[in-house]
């Protein structure tokens, strides 16, 4: 079949699939094309994937209504998409890193670290001390990386300026790019392997917290749009 579409003055229906970054973005626009009663519209949310980088919620404005299907040609999109500080700390979840590359990777992330400050906690890790019962001891500083070791035998830690070591995090990290921050635990882990100190840090449940996260957004959508989000894909 051909269409006579193309050769008409306008078209017959609308065509159109905007995607938008910013919740306010998506709830303008769906308030300005969907019906006033709301008919015809229907906002779907996609579960979320802790493994997938992004998230889609999807307003059809020209939805089936009972015995009256329509083509579905008209959705707008908001594209939730995880932020590079989430994606930094999931993806050095649970790994053991050197004490110069734990560090290194600590140098880019201690805006997230409000428990210790962590700037604080980039100074703790670049002078810690890793003590033995055998007189084991390692000190490496991140700027010349030069290491001393003795030995020991129990393993003690501490940092030059005998400051308590910390043992669990708290960070404040956006589940979304231009989301509010939520709050992450973390707990903070060390071993000596081969006369050579190690650190690993471990989240505490993240995806309950993106789940939460994830939540919000979707609450303060059917709010804004009066609503029923439906969770699934179109």
């Amino acid at each position: 079949t051909i269409s006579l579409e193309p050769y008409l003055p306008q078209p017959t229906r609308i065509k159109a699939r905007p995607e938008f970054g910013a919740v306010q973005g998506f709830v303008d626009y769906v308030r300005l094309f969907s019906a006033v009663d709301r008919q015809g519209c229907m906002i779907f949310a996609e579960p979320l994937e802790p493994g997938v980088p992004e998230t889609r919620v999807i307003g059809l404005l020209d939805y089936h209504c009972p015995g009256k299907p329509t083509w579905c040609d008209h959705r707008a999109t908001l594209l939730l998409e995880r932020s590079d500080s989430l994606t930094a700390w999931l993806g050095s979840n649970g790994k053991w890193m050197g004490q110069l590359s734990f560090a290194e990777w600590l140098q880019g992330q201690t805006d997230d670290v409000v428990e210790p400050v962590g700037i604080e906690l980039l100074e703790m890790v670049q002078f810690l001390m890793v003590n033995t019962d055998v007189d084991f001891l390692s000190s490496q500083m991140l700027s010349t990386g030069q290491v001393q070791i003795s030995h020991c035998e129990r393993v003690n830690v501490s940092s030059q300026d005998s400051a308590t070591w910390p043992t669990r995090l708290k960070l404040s990290i956006p589940v979304f790019e231009n989301h509010a921050p939520q709050e992450f635990a973390a707990h903070l882990r060390f071993r000596v392997r081969e006369k050579r100190l190690e650190l690993r840090f471990d989240l505490h449940r993240p995806n309950k917290v993106m789940a939460s996260a994830y939540r919000g957004v979707l609450d303060a959508l059917g709010l804004a749009l009066g609503n029923n989000i439906i969770l699934g894909k179109p």
